[in-house]
């Protein structure tokens, strides 16, 4: 059995709507096989005054390379595609997944809470995890 790959994906900056990706809403009536199955959420702050998200995913058809992260605030939607690295191959069936996401001037030291899910490159949308954050404080010396 191969060992879990890491892969990553920059999503939009937090705090601001204009520029970030949205999807429609709704969901399936029955779960797809083919989706893929996200679990273990951490939220944790990242450089650069950013929030890291890190979650374990399984995909079954191997295509989750090429495929997006999304995030759902109630002020805005923000996607991002979803990178291998080193290592990685293409056909990968478990990774972790790091959706990092810049936190804006004015918006820093805020509690959000939202959704987050990953699309695999076929257009299977996972199950969708909650979370609730503060975002990170800018210290002296962040731009």
């Amino acid at each position: 059995m191969r060992g879990i790959r890491r892969v990553g994906v920059t999503v939009c900056g937090l705090g601001l709507a204009v520029g970030c990706g949205s999807s429609g809403s709704g969901s399936p009536s029955a779960p797809n096989p083919a989706a893929p199955t996200v679990s273990n959420l951490t939220v944790s702050p990242g450089p650069d005054v950013s929030l890291v998200f890190q979650m374990s995913a399984t995909d079954v058809q191997g295509d989750i390379v090429g495929g997006t992260c999304n995030l759902t605030t109630s002020d805005f939607n923000g996607t991002g595609v979803i990178t291998g690295g080193p290592g990685v191959p293409p056909s990968a069936t478990a990774v972790t997944v790091v959706c990092t996401v810049a936190v804006e001037p004015g918006f820093t030291g805020t509690v959000i809470a939202g959704t987050i899910s990953v699309t695999d490159a076929a257009g299977n949308t996972s199950n969708i995890l909650s979370f609730t954050t503060a975002l990170p404080e800018r210290t002296r010396g962040s731009s």
